[in-house]
């Protein structure tokens, strides 16, 4: 059991934990999934726990369901503070991944009220860290930046001039979420500042190696939307370049690299080399569904500025179907695909569907101030492009 706990937990082993995931699934199959407990030792339990938690991370939603209901249910039998925390961290994230945003914010409440640690070590601060980054997490989807940047300021190491390891990751997500809120608000400078602590963190924590490039992406997007896409485009040619000469690519961190590289080009007017490394991601099977969108608004804005209407059209209309996707942090990103079908209709002279656009803008409910107006990169600086066309070039 300790062995699968040592592959499940390190990123070096991710395809070797995935292949002995059938074994731990179909062992508890066999074993009643957790009815015979009793006679398990109390490592035994806690091995047991820990063995689920990180088994939850992988495969698909049904699987991470099951699991951490197994996790509850051996818990009952084991009085930890520190795996009813990590448990609890679980749980949350399933439950709002599954779209269950109410059970994603009892399981912390719950253990605040219930389970709530009457001495704290690094190890147990840590844990809860991830429990605040969760709680802050829950804030963004519900368009509550100034609550989710609130929450990520306040949890600190125990020692801040000597955190320990754990500690240490956790400071690095909580720099690196202070930095995508800062962006989504739009306040770029302190997003930069929060992004840079996070790469430090990346230099002095080995195991966080894997995390560098997403962290790239956001930086080299915040030195976009800080108009300098130039140190952008070196930050991630440099990255790309590491990650080619390491020779272990992860495809997915790959495409998201591209994506940023190819705002990177938008922002010079390099707009085919932008389109091609559009294209060459295009069909990845390795893409997010926000990956795809912001493909989509890449594309459009390209093929709109090239004054290609059919494929402008193409595009933003492919945008506006895959923003639907997510109701809550649509309001600003909708207003700007919308403006820009309104603009692509105008130019084809179809004055009736830029007319209904223009008038679904206006009927658009007021959008309240605080959310994520720069949620995908470029589209703000797009929408000022957009409604000052006097300043056009």
């Amino acid at each position: 059991m300790a062995c699968i706990i040592h592959l499940l937990t390190d990123s070096r082993y991710c395809q070797v934990a995935k292949l002995h995931l059938p074994h731990l699934q179909h062992t508890l199959k066999e074993s009643g999934d957790c009815e015979n407990l009793k006679i398990l030792s109390d490592t035994a339990k806690v091995d047991l726990i820990l063995s689920l938690v990180e088994a939850s991370r992988f495969s698909d939603v049904k699987w991470k369901r099951h699991a951490i209901a197994l996790a509850k249910k051996a818990l009952q039998q084991v009085n930890d503070s520190y795996l009813h925390a990590c448990v609890a961290q679980r749980d949350c994230v399933i439950s709002r991944i599954s779209g269950d945003t109410d059970r994603s914010a009892l399981a912390l409440s719950s253990f605040a009220i219930e389970y709530y640690p009457h001495k704290i070590d690094p190890r147990m601060n840590a844990e809860l860290g991830q429990l605040t980054l969760q709680s802050a997490i829950n804030h963004i989807h519900n368009e509550e930046l100034a609550k989710a940047i609130e929450e990520l300021q306040s949890w600190q190491p125990l020692n801040a001039t000597s955190p320990s390891t754990a500690e240490r990751i956790a400071l690095y997500h909580m720099d690196l979420w202070q930095g995508k809120v800062f962006r989504y608000q739009g306040q770029f400078s302190n997003s930069l500042a929060c992004l840079q602590r996070a790469l430090l963190e990346t230099k002095h924590e080995g195991s966080l190696e894997d995390a560098r490039p997403r962290l790239i992406c956001d930086l080299g997007d915040v030195y976009c939307e800080l108009g300098d896409p130039l140190h952008a485009e070196h930050l991630l040619e440099a990255e790309i370049k590491r990650l080619d000469d390491r020779g272990r690519k992860n495809f997915t961190d790959w495409c998201l690299l591209q994506l940023s590289h190819a705002e990177s080009l938008w922002g010079q007017g390099r707009l085919e080399e932008a389109e091609a490394l559009c294209s060459g991601i295009q069909s990845s099977p390795h893409l997010s569904k926000l990956d795809k969108l912001r493909l989509s608004t890449l594309f459009g804005r390209i093929y709109h500025a090239r004054r290609d209407w059919s494929n402008a059209r193409h595009y933003w209309t492919k945008a506006l179907s895959d923003v639907s996707a997510y109701p809550l942090v649509n309001g600003h990103t909708s207003r700007v695909i919308l403006c820009s079908m309104k603009e692509v209709l105008l130019q084809e002279g179809n004055l009736e569907w830029s007319t209904k656009y223009k008038d679904q803008i206006k009927e658009m409910k007021v959008i309240k101030s605080g959310g994520c107006e720069y949620w995908i990169p470029g589209l703000g600086k797009w929408y000022h492009y957009l409604t000052r066309p006097s300043e056009r070039l």
